[in-house]
């Protein structure tokens, strides 16, 4: 396997680890008297540590057991075996949309006590 070298202001290298810095960008929702609402830019510095010695490799889906994630595996699957099906109006078969075009809300921001708004 070829090398990779990330050329960064933001990473830090050394023997047995790289440190990382990186800058989240979110927002803070508050109330306003008028029943409206006043949307603040905020930032958090995350600093990040990996280390380069190869551990077991593993995968963590959070919450496979709820409807976003096994759906989101679902349609992997789907898509990846080309799964098609007739219906009364023709022909279907799987694709990435669902997901997407079906979601019915938007993340704002938090508020000051940290809830999604």
């Amino acid at each position: 396997m070829a090398p990779v070298i990330v050329q960064s202001p933001n990473l830090q290298e050394d023997d047995e680890c790289l440190l990382s810095v990186f800058e989240d960008a979110d927002t803070v929702v508050t109330k306003t008297g008028a029943g409206g609402f006043c949307v603040s830019p905020i930032k958090r510095l995350y600093a990040m540590r990996t280390m380069k010695r190869v551990q077991k490799t593993g995968l963590m889906l959070i919450g496979l057991g709820g409807n976003n994630g096994s759906t989101a595996v679902a349609g992997i699957l789907a898509n990846r075996r080309k799964v098609s099906w007739h219906t009364k109006e023709g022909s279907c078969s799987a694709n990435y949309f669902g997901s997407v075009t079906q979601s019915s809300t938007m993340r704002l921001g938090r508020d000051p006590d940290g809830r999604e708004v």
